[in-house]
């Protein structure tokens, strides 16, 4: 019997019987590339009881008791990674086999940066984001870094499989050397920030496409530029304030420095000529937060005496009405910001202090910008209307202002949850088949759900409101929050009433996950 598990596990069990309710089941642990067998493998199960075994030379293992019923089997070891997919329960019994676990190899990226004369850069950061679907859309998270050593070379391990973008750090060409101090007449170079293979903005960056177990390849050729340092005064001068560059394209920070607390004075490293974000941020105490932002062109001259004002974060108070109990009258609310970027995909959720949990609930630390608000319920209750100021916020975006205080974002909750049901009809059975509810309304998170063997599906707690459903063979890679993005996938519209279950059936479409 073949059972697929989330992580792509596929497991045929296999169990003796040892008393009327426990089993030993046996199985193996390989690669999922080369099915070769796993030695020193940790092999899991969930359920009642959980069991716990490591795989031998051969790949083999054991686990004695497990008890009768629905039963989970994970396996981890070093170097591999469960390759993703829907879990999917196990019923252990008396008529199951031989249970086989696929890992698969992490992958790599490795390479070389040079200058124009095909000498090593050392010391120059290479930045690794990884695409991933957000809230059902595709965004860029960092996942790691390297510097490169004295022969310039770099190594990124530890990878899954997916699209990845490089990109190097902007670095004065001589980086330990005061130019300040020393003579401000002299001319300065820096490496530009670089993307892969040979962009210098995000619009023009190709994505690495990686594949399991595979260590590719990625060098760089760096030509150094004429460098402007940007300098200024910060006020208020209080407490410490750090200061970081940004790309104005949208990249991680480039570098960091520090202010003078005594004066506010602060320069940045020498930059290359572009569009650069300045930013400076001082936390004092526990819940007082301070930012200012600006954004400098720099050509071909230094920029000097830069005003930056240090304004507090917001801090968003959340009041929540419900006929519910206090106990149950909760919601989670988390910010997103409307336009993403590379530094710029944090998520900002609501929060109690740990001290007083009767507390108002805040959104705290809040920078300046637009951002749409998504309410969770959890306790009892659906969504019946959120809004900040007077702005309804399941149609329009929260503005967060610089050194202004928003409203209170107020949610109310009702006692209203619907149910939608269904059934998918499939010609070809899809381990991995998700069925997507995508909401009409801004505040409310798109979900996905995996299939019963039957292809039935549910979805329950929703709020009364329009719909649209999809079922797709896999969600993998599939921006499903973004309207446009599902344009291309046929749906069906439903509209839910208060406490009302709905039935829709919908036809599987196929998808190769890209």
């Amino acid at each position: 019997m073949l059972v697929r598990l989330t992580g792509s596990f596929f497991v045929f069990a296999a169990c003796f019987r040892l008393s009327a309710a426990n089993f030993t089941v046996s199985g193996v642990v390989v690669n999922s590339l080369t099915s070769e067998p796993l030695s020193h493998a940790l092999v899991q199960s969930t359920g009642a009881e959980q069991k716990v075994a490591f795989t031998g030379q051969d790949g083999r293992f054991q686990l004695e008791g497990v008890p009768q019923g629905t039963v989970f089997f994970v396996a981890q070891k070093p170097g591999f990674f469960d390759p993703g997919g829907r879990r999917s329960p196990v019923r252990v019994g008396s008529d199951t086999s031989l249970v086989t676990i696929k890992l698969a190899p992490e992958s790599s990226i490795e390479g070389r940066v040079t200058d124009r004369d095909g000498e090593a850069i050392e010391g120059l950061t290479v930045q690794c984001m990884h695409q991933s679907i957000m809230n059902g859309r595709k965004t860029w998270q960092m996942t790691g870094g390297a510097q490169t050593d004295e022969t310039g070379n770099f190594h990124l391990q530890g990878l899954q499989p997916g699209s990845y973008l490089l990109r190097t750090g902007s670095q004065p060409l001589f980086p330990n050397f005061n130019f300040q101090n020393a003579n401000d007449s002299l001319p300065q170079q820096a490496y530009p920030p670089h993307f892969y293979p040979d962009a210098a903005d995000l619009s023009s960056a190709q994505p690495l496409i990686l594949h399991p177990g595979e260590t590719a390849r990625a060098d760089f050729s760096i030509t150094p530029v004429p460098a402007f340092r940007v300098s200024g005064m910060a006020s208020p001068a209080q407490g410490r304030i750090f200061g970081t560059v940004q790309s104005g394209e949208g990249g991680q920070p480039n570098s960091g420095f520090m202010v003078d607390p005594r004066t506010g004075a602060w320069h940045t490293p020498a930059l290359p000529a572009g569009s650069w974000n300045i930013v400076l941020q001082s936390v004092r105490g526990t819940d007082s937060s301070f930012y200012a932002e600006q954004s400098v062109n720099v050509t071909s001259s230094d920029i000097k005496n830069v005003q930056m004002h240090l304004e507090p974060l917001a801090s968003i108070p959340v009041n929540v009405v419900s006929a519910a109990p206090a106990d149950q009258r909760q919601v989670q609310i988390q910010l997103m910001a409307d336009v993403q970027s590379l530094e710029n995909n944090r998520m900002f959720g609501s929060s109690r202090s740990p001290q007083n949990l009767n507390e108002t609930p805040m959104v705290r630390s809040v920078p300046p910008g637009t951002y749409t608000a998504f309410a969770m319920p959890y306790g009892g209750g659906c969504l019946a209307s959120i809004s900040a100021g007077g702005v309804d916020l399941t149609r329009s975006s929260l503005v967060v202002a610089a050194g202004g205080q928003p409203a209170p974002i107020d949610v109310t909750l009702e006692d209203n949850c619907a149910s939608i049901q269904g059934q998918v009809h499939m010609d070809n059975p899809a381990a991995n088949a998700s069925v997507i509810l995508a909401p009409s309304s801004h505040a409310i998170q798109p979900q996905a759900t995996g299939l019963q063997e039957d292809g039935s599906f549910t979805f329950n707690r929703i709020s009364p409101g329009d719909y649209r459903l999809y079922a797709v063979s896999t969600a993998d890679g599939l921006e499903y929050g973004n309207p446009e993005a599902m344009r291309q996938v046929d749906g069906v519209s439903v509209t839910v009433t208060a406490k009302q279950k709905a039935t829709v059936t919908l036809t599987l479409v196929a998808r190769d996950g890209n």
